[in-house]
Parts: structure tokens; C-alpha cells; sequence
């Protein structure tokens, strides 16, 4: 069985290979026993009814299916993290640079998920309407990329109930408000984050210029080597650490928030209530900030 707690051993690593990232590791081993101290427990998933008959699918909400909704962001956002967070951790343990920081970026995207979700249900405790998620729930519960190449494909390979998901735009948009609200920063704070590992994700040189060595100089230009054998400086290393301790403060901590809110529902009305105060704090103190509990 997969250790949870492996990845705590693998930073250990980490810190030998790069003392100069030894403050982000340390934050980085406290945040993942944090973290993963946290179980997924079981849900039930009720029969749900998708309107799909209008320009834009629409479900029918009541309280069982907002608590299975709720359930599925936070553990699927959260269990998508957790992955990524062990495969990063290995990958730069090998010295390489392209494929963690590429999957620092696909954390980002993971814990945006999380924080679209908990601001969306923090509108709804605002609000106490629900019209917007009837149109939202479904997109990001039962969307999938294919369905904007459907028209690509033979009808007879078209599913109907294909939903394309919302743009992950909106969500990074909702983890740089969430970051901003909490810290007191400015916000694009993580917009200018997540844009900085994209050059690793894209084809743009400037995530491979690692890789390049001008190796001669003339007076028309320079002789350039390419090589796949990569070595991760301490800089390169610190970056991506701490990018994904970012990302993992953050969106962990939206992904936990949202659970700890509660639905309530009186016959035909329901109300999202925000996470108690206290219960906040702990995931602030712990998570979010850092801080380590009174008995670690």
C-alpha cells in the first residue's frame, strides 16, 4: 500500500541535494503531514436529473446532491494534488527540471479547481441563491475536454451528455482571489505564478533553456549544443519547491474549507453556511500559514 507520508522522505532528500532550499522544505514536510493527516471519507452519490434539453445543461439541486457534489471537488481535488505533489517531489529528486515544474503547473490548475468551488459556495452563503451553480455544478462535475471536438468526431461517437467544463481560467482567476482575500496581498499574484510554469508546459524556448549551450562565439552569432541531460540548480530548485508549496497551502486549504461548511436544508430551501470561525483558523494556522500544531 502507497505511504502517504513518503513524499516527507523524498523533501528530506531534497534538502541534501539543495541546502539552499532548506526553509521551503522544511514548510514543505510540515504542510504534507498536515495534509495528509486528512482522510476522504466515504459519500454517498445520489441519482441526479440533468436537464440537458436547453442551450446549457442544468441539474436539479437538492441538499443530497450538493453534499456529493461538495464531496467530489474537495477529495478529487484533493487526491489529484496529493499525486502530483509525490510525482513532483521524485521528479526533482532526479535532478530534472522540465517535468516537475510542468507538474507544478498542473497542481496550480488542481488546487484552482478547489478554490473556484469553496468561492462559489461562499456565494451562495452570501446570497442564498443557488441559480448560478445549476448551470456551473454540472460543468465541473460532469465536463470533459472532449466535448468541444465532438463535431470532430462521427455522430455515432458522440455521447449527448458530453458537458464541456468551464474554463480553468475562471479558476485560477477564483485561487488568485482566494490567495489575495486571505494574505492581504495583490491580487495576479498567482495568475503571474501559473504563467511562469507555463513556458515549462509549452513549446516556448524559455522553459528549455536549460537544455542549450552556446558553445562558440563568432562575430556572426553563436554555435548552440541541445541536451536531454538535465541538472536542476538551486535556484530551479527552489522555485519549484516553493511554487509548490503554494499552490499546496492554498489549495488544500480550499479544498478542506468547503467540507467544513455545512448545507442545511428545510423542505424546499437550502442553505450553504460558511465554515465555523474556529474551524477556519485551523485550517489558516495549519495549512494555509504554516504553523505547526501545538503537539508536533
Amino acid at each position: 500500500m502507497r505511504s502517504r507520508l513518503q513524499a516527507v522522505h523524498v523533501v528530506e532528500r531534497l534538502e541534501g541535494m539543495f541546502p539552499r532550499a532548506v526553509r521551503t522544505a522544511a514548510a514543505l514536510k510540515a504542510v504534507l503531514r498536515a495534509t495528509r493527516s486528512f482522510d476522504y471519507p466515504a459519500f454517498t452519490e445520489p441519482k441526479i436529473l440533468l436537464d440537458a434539453s436547453g442551450a446549457e445543461p442544468v441539474i436539479e439541486l437538492d441538499g443530497d446532491c450538493l453534499i456529493s457534489w461538495v464531496a467530489h471537488m474537495s477529495h478529487s481535488s484533493r487526491a489529484r494534488m496529493e499525486l502530483l505533489e509525490d510525482a513532483v517531489l521524485r521528479s526533482l529528486a532526479h535532478s530534472e527540471v522540465i517535468a516537475p515544474a510542468t507538474l507544478v503547473r498542473a497542481h496550480i490548475e488542481a488546487a484552482a479547481w478547489a478554490a473556484y468551488a469553496y468561492e462559489e459556495l461562499l456565494k451562495v452563503a452570501e446570497t442564498g441563491s443557488w441559480n448560478r451553480l445549476k448551470r456551473l455544478l454540472p460543468k465541473m462535475l460532469y465536463g470533459t475536454a472532449i466535448a468541444r471536438e465532438a463535431k470532430r468526431l462521427p455522430p455515432e461517437h458522440r455521447d449527448p451528455f458530453w458537458i464541456e467544463p468551464t474554463s480553468v481560467m475562471n479558476a485560477i482567476d477564483a485561487l488568485d482571489r482566494f490567495f489575495a482575500v486571505t494574505t492581504g496581498l495583490p491580487g495576479g499574484t498567482l495568475r503571474v505564478l501559473y504563467a511562469s510554469l507555463s513556458d515549462y508546459a509549452h513549446p516556448a524556448i524559455r522553459g528549455v533553456r536549460h537544455l542549450l549551450d552556446p558553445t562558440v562565439e563568432t562575430l556572426e552569432g553563436w554555435n548552440i549544443t541541445y541536451s536531454c541531460d538535465e541538472h536542476a540548480t538551486a535556484a530551479e530548485a527552489d522555485f519549484i519547491l516553493k511554487s509548490l508549496l503554494t499552490s499546496i497551502r492554498f489549495g488544500h486549504g480550499a479544498a478542506l474549507l468547503m467540507r467544513l461548511g455545512t448545507l442545511e436544508e428545510d423542505g424546499t430551501e437550502i442553505t450553504y453556511l460558511k465554515p465555523h470561525e474556529s474551524d477556519e483558523l485551523e485550517i489558516k494556522r495549519h495549512i494555509i500559514f504554516g504553523e505547526l500544531p501545538d503537539d508536533a
